[in-house]
């Protein structure tokens, strides 16, 4: 839905068309092993950027790092932290966008962590 939202319905249906084509991801979601975890929770949190929810992307994003053990897919997440505070910067100004930013991301830590 996020992808069809952002880049339009047929980019959507082909996406939803090889996700359901693949046999890796439909294997490896009910797996209880942290890189499963971790793909499931970093697709709800892109889902959430383009669907431009970004206290519930940075959220699933906090969340996918800490919950699991696995603290290397932190690294996956650089775009998406980079985006949120694009776009709250853009929004709010410079600084009160990089505060809003950072409050969220420790809002969310603490929260989870």
């Amino acid at each position: 839905r996020g992808v069809a939202a952002r880049f339009g319905a047929g980019a959507g249906a082909c996406l939803l068309g090889l996700l359901a084509a693949s046999a890796g991801v439909f294997g490896a979601a009910p797996a209880l092993v942290p890189s499963a975890a971790a793909m499931v929770l970093a697709a709800a949190a892109q889902a959430c950027w383009l669907l431009d929810r970004r206290a519930a992307a940075a959220g699933f994003a906090v969340f996918a790092t800490l919950w699991p053990g696995w603290p290397f897919v932190a690294v996956l997440f650089a775009p998406l932290g980079i985006g949120v505070a694009a776009a709250e910067m853009a929004d709010r100004g410079l600084a009160s966008g990089f505060l809003a930013t950072l409050r969220l991301g420790v809002a969310w830590g603490l929260v989870i962590g």
